[in-house]
């Protein structure tokens, strides 16, 4: 088994002490190494910031398909610190060449920028070890950063533009199709009404004429037998004519019941004269009465027919109307069609002035400038070469120690 042997403090104390020369003369000697290579081989580092300032949601109008309402600081720390605006700012301030001799890799490094809490404003750092370059690289960066956002505003805008002209073109349309389909629809009922009526009245006109032709005949044949009867109750050779009528009565069939009512004879019996008189009396009287009641009708069949002409005088005054409405509509369709087109005219002379006022919403939204240019720095930034040196005096101290510590267990076993 190995043999285990314990450390007393005490004893590591009392050794420690007992060379405190040579652990005094180890730790001077490190914090001296240390403070060489910080003083003589590190250089002076210069920090240049600059304060840049942005807006966002200021006014909160979308004119665009995209929100572009609340950028992030992210995205304008990006606008400043991207790959394409170092590069530019590492070939422009010739950073590669003599007697900078930087990589990319470690110009990146000494960038930074960062967002000043429940602020609007953006810190930009630069680390170099020559101030003067410090400023110019962050003024050049400051203003890459406000160039970037600027055309990005400018690329919104344009967008902006073909949006809002699109939109404004499609909404003129649509509109004009709209408005040609009501009043295609609207001018294609009003004739489909218009012919209603003159079709309706056509077929009145034409029931008008059949029963005014009608209660013409009725009248004219009534009219005749009104006057062969006068000619046979008063004209010359009455009597035989009186005799003729009679027997064309007693031989129809319609009186034979009349007949029969009255004498109770039978059909082949010949009528007293008394009786004959009589049945010529009836049917003279019948046929007045019918010629009296024809005429009556005649009367009101007129008056009718009256009334349908009035009646059609005011339809064909009315599709008149209708006719000039309706070439109205038509001259009002045209009318309206060239209003239409000087308004569309206006709108697209106003649509720069619109545009122009998009664009100021759209620069107030998303707005990136410099507070104040970048300082020149006065007093490096560092490196912290006390700090170098008194870590190097702790660390020369402890190994010193510990060497001392291991030289005695050593000695010991």
């Amino acid at each position: 088994m190995p043999v285990q042997r314990e450390i007393d403090l005490r004893h590591v104390l009392e050794t420690v002490l007992a060379q405190w020369r040579l652990v005094a003369a180890a730790t001077l000697l490190a914090m001296l190494a240390a403070g060489i290579v910080a003083w003589g081989l590190l250089k002076s580092q210069y920090t240049s910031e600059m304060l840049l300032q942005f807006s966002k949601s200021r006014m909160g109008t979308r004119t665009t398909q995209e929100d572009l309402t609340g950028l992030a600081p992210d995205t304008f720390i990006y606008y400043i610190l991207n790959n394409t605006s170092l590069q530019r700012a590492f070939d422009e301030l010739g950073l590669g060449a003599a007697p900078h001799n930087l990589t990319f890799e470690r110009f990146r490094s000494c960038l930074s920028a960062s967002h000043i809490r429940n602020t609007n404003l953006i810190r930009l750092s630069v680390t170099l070890p020559d101030p003067e370059l410090a400023q110019r690289v962050a003024g050049f960066l400051g203003r890459e950063g406000v160039e970037r956002n600027q055309r990005m505003m400018e690329e919104e805008i344009e967008r902006s533009q073909a949006y809002l002209k699109n939109s404004v073109a499609d909404a003129s349309d649509q509109f004009l199709r709209a408005y040609h389909a009501h009043l295609n629809q609207k001018l294609a009922n009003e004739l489909e009404r218009r012919e209603n009526e003159v079709r309706q009245n056509s077929e009145v006109i034409k029931q008008i004429q059949l029963d005014y032709t009608e209660a013409f005949h009725s009248y004219q044949e009534n009219l005749a037998r009104k006057h062969a009867l006068e000619s046979y109750m008063t004209g010359e050779g009455a009597l035989e004519k009186i005799d003729t009528v009679t027997q064309t009565i007693a031989q129809s069939s319609v009186l034979k019941d009349i007949v029969k009512e009255r004498t109770g004879a039978r059909e082949s019996q010949v009528l007293p004269i008394s009786m004959q008189s009589e049945l010529i009396n009836y049917v003279y009287n019948d046929t007045l009465t019918k010629l009296i009641q024809a005429d009556s009708d005649l009367a009101g069949m007129k008056a009718k027919m009256e009334a349908k002409r009035e009646e059609l005088a005011r339809m064909e005054e009315a599709q008149r109307v209708a006719m000039e409405k309706l070439a109205r509509a038509r001259a009002d369709e045209e009318r309206f069609y060239g209003e239409f087109t000087i308004a569309r005219d206006t709108l697209g002379s106003l649509q720069p002035r619109l545009l122009e006022a998009a664009a100021r919403v759209i620069e107030e939204r998303q707005d990136l400038g410099p507070v104040d240019s970048p300082r020149l720095p006065e007093r490096p930034s560092g490196p912290p070469r006390l700090l170098y040196v008194l870590v190097a005096g702790v660390l020369g101290f402890g190994v010193s120690c510990t060497l001392l510590v291991l030289r005695q267990i050593y000695l010991s076993a």
